[in-house]
């Protein structure tokens, strides 16, 4: 949070950007979907012709100037304008154009294909009509404009009859007075002006510019389709990438680990490649960083006991356990590597050991860890040892490594896992060698292993980028705290390889 209580907004931005990032191959491929379905649809349709004819409609003044009724009242120049645009939409004036052009179209259809306008705040209107052929589009716009000035003409000489037909009947009732001969003059006057106007009367109305046949088709317009086929593909596979990383909860990025683990560092990082027990040479190197890294802190922590353990299975947790233990073998360091899963088992059966007796008997009281050792001896592939140059490539992990494996558990090994056998196993397995190295249950799934995650010097914990989900990573959390057990650091696989490394090491 911001000091004003705000969001971070930079969060906030990865947040959005993430899904693409991650995702972009899905908006990618939405885009052209979408482009492409849009130009195809546009390639069926049947190409139209537009044609525009223009009016223009003056002021009416007819009560105001003639006949003195209603004087001083201004005419609304918008509210004419939008009466004109609702009398161009009227039927029987479609039903007229469709007559007089002779063409094969409804009334309704003509409408429909009609599109009338004003032009800006003038009082030009525009009468457009989009047809199959560009000649008949033309004199359709045409006819169109032409009828509305007969219409509006014809409105207009009625008008100015239903006003003769008054100024008569008031000049009767004055001829029937006894009104003053000037007044009768005047009104007779008045209506030979109105007679005169009615026999010029147009309807304030002309066709400026008939329409003009086009040749040039506007629709279906292809360029327009595509592009908004391609914006609305790319705003669908926006949605449905963040709909994805909605729905599918598997960790991504480095960041994403850090952020539910906060305070624990990653103090390995392993490429997303594949692992084989010995380790490939660039793997190698994350374990014997991590090594390193355990070593340099022994001296404070006097780390014996290392706890390997994850969220869930299939994230590296055996690999890293057997990796560390032949890195701590190449330092020359006394190691035992201890098989705590008697559930799956992974190590022995990695190791050939499926069938050894184990763990499992030391923990049910009928051996001793001593006992129950093997020596397993890993030697690196040949074809790994290279010289580069005036550099020596990093060799694979190998030596020969003291083995615990789990044993031959009953059908109830959580029976065998007390915390007090438990201990009595770590402290036997502590006397034989400097270090014990635990290949664990993944806590996140089973929490047989809680009693060595309390008594172990160290718990590192193994998550895989685009495997471990949130849920189960937020639950192993959850679960070390209540045990008050602060990870000490975090080894990740799945990253991306670093390109900086393999150049020093000229594999570049």
């Amino acid at each position: 949070m911001q000091p004003d209580g705000t969001l971070d907004l930079g969060r906030r931005v990865r947040d959005l950007v993430h899904p693409l990032r991650e995702r972009w191959h899905i908006v990618v491929l939405c885009a052209i979907l979408t482009c492409a379905a849009a130009l195809g649809f546009s390639l069926t349709q049947e190409e139209r012709y537009a044609s525009t004819a223009k009016l223009l409609i003056q002021e009416d003044g007819f009560d105001a100037s003639v006949v003195g009724l209603d004087r001083g009242q201004q005419v609304d120049p918008e509210r004419q304008t939008a009466t004109d645009l609702a009398l161009f939409r009227q039927y029987p004036l479609a039903e007229r154009v469709v007559e007089e052009t002779g063409a094969d179209l409804s009334p309704k259809a003509l409408l429909d294909s009609t599109s009338v306008e004003a032009d800006g705040p003038s009082r030009v209107i525009e009468v457009t009509v989009t047809d199959d052929d560009p000649e008949t589009a033309a004199a359709l716009a045409t006819t169109y404009a032409r009828q509305y000035v007969r219409f509006r003409a014809a409105n207009a000489r009625q008008r100015y009859r239903r006003a003769l037909g008054d100024i008569d009947g008031r000049l009767e009732a004055l001829e029937d007075s006894d009104a003053r001969p000037a007044a009768v003059r005047q009104l007779r006057e008045q209506r030979d002006q109105v007679a005169l106007l009615a026999s010029l009367q147009s309807g304030d109305a002309t066709v400026i510019e008939p329409a003009r046949a086009d040749d040039t088709p506007v629709s279906p317009d292809l360029v327009r389709n595509g592009i908004l086929g391609l914006l609305v593909g790319t705003i669908l596979g926006a949605m449905l990438a963040s709909a994805r990383e909605r729905i599918d909860p598997r960790l991504r990025e480095e960041r994403q680990v850090t952020e539910l683990l906060p305070g624990v560092p990653i103090i390995a990082a392993i490429p997303n490649s594949p692992v084989d027990y010995s380790g490939r040479p660039v793997e190698a190197e994350g374990f014997r960083g991590l090594q390193t890294t355990l070593s340099v802190l022994d001296a404070d922590r006097a780390i014996r006991t290392v706890l390997v353990t994850s969220a869930t299975v299939a994230e590296g947790k055996s690999t890293t356990s057997l990796s560390l233990a032949l890195a701590m073998v190449e330092r020359d360091e006394s190691v035992l590597l201890m098989e705590g899963d008697l559930r799956r088992r992974t190590l022995s059966a990695r190791l050939g050991l499926a069938e050894h007796e184990g763990l499992a008997e030391v923990l049910a009281g009928e051996t001793t860890v001593h006992d129950q050792l093997v020596e397993v001896s890993l030697d690196p592939p040949t074809r790994a040892r290279v010289g580069v140059g005036a550099r020596t490539a990093t060799a694979p992990l190998s030596g020969v490594v003291q083995v615990l494996p789990g044993g031959q558990a009953s059908s109830n090994p959580h029976a065998l896992l007390s915390p007090m056998r438990l201990q009595r196993a770590l402290l036997e397995a502590s006397a034989l060698a400097d270090k014990v190295v635990v290949d664990g249950t993944p806590l996140g799934l089973v929490k047989d292993m809680l009693p060595v995650a309390t008594q172990a010097d160290a718990v590192v914990v193994v998550a895989r980028l685009h495997h471990t989900r949130r849920r189960e990573l937020e639950r192993l959390r959850d679960l070390l705290a209540s045990a008050r057990v602060q990870p000490f650091g975090l080894v990740l696989f799945g990253v991306e390889p670093d390109v900086a490394y393999d150049e020093y090491l000229g594999r570049r």
